[in-house]
């Protein structure tokens, strides 16, 4: 007899042995990590993702619109206009509306001047 020389086991297997990723404490090959967000790790801790969102660089676009973040739908009170669909009341002599008040005082003060046809002028 001979005694065995060099490796006698590997990771506990002998014999003929074949290895895995998993043997050896590895990942395999082809293998996928999920998307880190807020809330969840991923290929990164999700506080590394918050960090990584907030860097601000010409190329990157705009981060939030109005203090809303992700996918924004922006109304007119976001912006604080009129809806598109607004209106106005009239305005009348003691309270604005379309017009101030003065200004509606001022168009009634107008006198409306009726043109009469006194003679046709004939060429």
């Amino acid at each position: 007899g001979q005694l065995p020389t060099g490796v006698v086991s590997i990771n506990g297997k002998s014999g003929s042995v074949l290895l895995e990723a998993e043997d050896v404490y590895a990942a395999r090959k082809n293998h996928n990590h999920d998307v880190a967000t807020y809330t969840t790790a991923g290929f990164m801790s999700s506080f590394d993702k918050m960090k990584i969102d907030e860097l601000i660089s010409p190329e990157a676009g705009v981060v939030s619109v109005n203090g809303k973040t992700g996918i924004v739908d922006l109304f007119a009170a976001d912006v604080e206009a009129a809806a598109m669909n607004h209106t106005h009341t009239e305005a009348s002599t003691s309270e604005s509306g379309f017009l101030s008040v003065e200004d509606k005082q001022k168009l009634d003060a107008i006198p409306i001047i009726v043109l009469e046809t006194i003679k046709e002028v004939v060429e």
